[in-house]
């Protein structure tokens, strides 16, 4: 309950785009405390995102099985990358990415479904997000974003699934 007020708190003071629903999605489904929602989560903020997910620029990438062994790379921010997911054995959809900041910062990793999604180090020790919205923006695609307080140079596996989705587009920002 308190998270709600947070968010609505900062929303009456920066015109946010969040929901008073914030979950534990980004933290990987109950591993991770609830978020301090160090990071607001503006209109303005949400709207540069969706129009990356519009406007592009786009990339489209394989998702690997291993997310310790991953050597597919989310280079950029400001990008909208097309994370194409392998089936699992299942019938399901699941894999990896990995992200590598150049600089030490918050950084935020907007998704255009509900698929899981955790972030980890290489070693697999999870890493928990500091803010986690559902975004409700102008853009109706954009559905989650998730914040992470990332190292330069450390290499930041992203899983995502299992899913029904046969692909997911991830935008990853600087945090504000």
């Amino acid at each position: 309950m308190a998270l709600g007020w947070v968010c609505l708190a900062t929303a009456a003071a920066a015109g946010a785009a969040c929901s008073g629903s914030e979950s534990n999605n980004g933290g990987g489904g109950g591993a991770c405390p609830p978020p301090s929602q160090k990071y607001p989560l503006t209109a303005a903020y949400a709207d540069h995102a969706c129009l990356h997910v519009l406007h592009g620029p786009w990339e489209k990438f394989p998702a690997d099985a291993d997310p310790a062994s991953t050597k597919t790379e989310l280079r950029n921010t400001h990008y909208a990358y097309t994370v194409e997911l392998p089936s699992t054995a299942d019938g399901a959809h699941a894999g990896a990415v990995y992200f590598e900041p150049r600089s030490t910062e918050g950084f935020a990793f907007f998704r255009t479904s509900d698929t899981p999604f955790t972030l980890q180090t290489r070693d697999g020790a999870q890493i928990c997000p500091v803010a986690s919205y559902e975004v409700k923006a102008s853009c109706s695609e954009l559905r989650r974003v998730d914040f992470f307080d990332l190292t330069r140079k450390s290499e930041y596996p992203l899983r995502l699934g299992p899913t029904s989705e046969s692909s997911v587009m991830v935008i990853v920002e600087a945090a504000p």
